[in-house]
């Protein structure tokens, strides 16, 4: 068993009907789990506050699972996730920790923890895993067609790269982590200030793809990584127009766009220290998108 588990979960602006499912969801799950259990709720609002707190209070779990709350300015994911990582380092938490990063729309499934932390005992070198993802898409039929379609992608090539030890993305809306590799400063600057430098343009700094650069780290230090496909954490998805040409194309430009500013330089790792079969995935990648 390990010593303690921390669920990091930001939200910020997420309906209220789902904010209530996933915190309800993450309360039952830390109840259940049998480990000591931290939820750091890292939140812009005083009256997400209240709810998550009148949710706790509801649940009622039981007393090896507490509640911490971090206000953070709203100032982009990065920073709210930063700050949750801070509040976890101050807690100072055993080598042996975990730490779940769940999105504020990610609702998890009954006994996720009990299946996934048992890798890292198994594994000494395991320094990170996602799992499998469904979703509640809040639109029309063919949209939700799309998506159904592109997790089912996912499921295949996560599953298949993740042989070789390594994933191609540590998924944003819920992956796990070693406490040592989360309260480890330069990868809580990774994630807060992540920037390329580009020939034409100079430096600019990342709003989006904050899953990307904790990718980036793990895998630059040597770390194992693993997907696990029979877990679930079921998303609630908004597309970003009523237009099915209009969302998916957006929707792409946004991942394909995470994917090419941390290719680069997860390529020029090389096939040594990343592995040949991922390094080959990764170039396949930067091309196929």
């Amino acid at each position: 068993v390990l010593f303690r588990s921390y669920l990091l979960m930001t939200s910020f602006r997420i309906e209220t009907e789902t904010t209530v499912k996933v915190y309800e969801a993450a309360f039952r799950e830390a109840d259940r789990c049998g480990i000591p259990t931290t939820i750091v709720a890292s939140i812009v609002e005083l009256s997400e506050e209240f709810l998550i707190k009148d949710i706790f209070k509801r649940i009622a779990p039981n007393p090896s699972v507490n509640l911490t709350i971090v206000r953070v300015p709203g100032t982009g994911k990065r920073d709210g996730l930063a700050q949750g990582f801070r509040a976890i380092s101050r807690a100072m938490p055993a080598s042996d920790a975990i730490v779940a990063v769940i999105d504020g729309d990610s609702i998890l499934e009954e006994n996720l923890i009990r299946k996934c932390v048992p890798f890292f005992k198994m594994d000494p070198n395991l320094g990170a895993l996602t799992t499998d993802e469904a979703c509640e898409v809040k639109g029309s039929r063919v949209i939700r067609e799309w998506h159904d379609l592109r997790f089912a992608q996912r499921q295949i090539l996560m599953a298949s790269v993740s042989l070789s030890k390594k994933v191609l993305t540590l998924t944003g809306r819920m992956s796990m982590f070693r406490a040592e590799i989360i309260t480890n400063p330069e990868f809580i600057a990774q994630v807060q200030n992540d920037s390329i430098n580009h020939w034409r343009l100079g430096k600019f700094k990342f709003l989006t793809g904050d899953d990307k650069s904790s990718w980036y780290h793990v895998l630059k230090d040597g770390w194992n990584m693993l997907y696990i496909p029979d877990t679930l954490v079921m998303t609630v998805e908004h597309p970003p127009s009523s237009n099915f040409f209009k969302a998916t194309s957006q929707l792409m430009f946004r991942w394909f766009g995470n994917m090419l500013r941390t290719n680069g330089r997860a390529l020029a790792l090389g096939p040594h220290k990343v592995g040949l079969f991922t390094w080959w995935c990764i170039l396949d990648q930067r091309i196929s998108m």
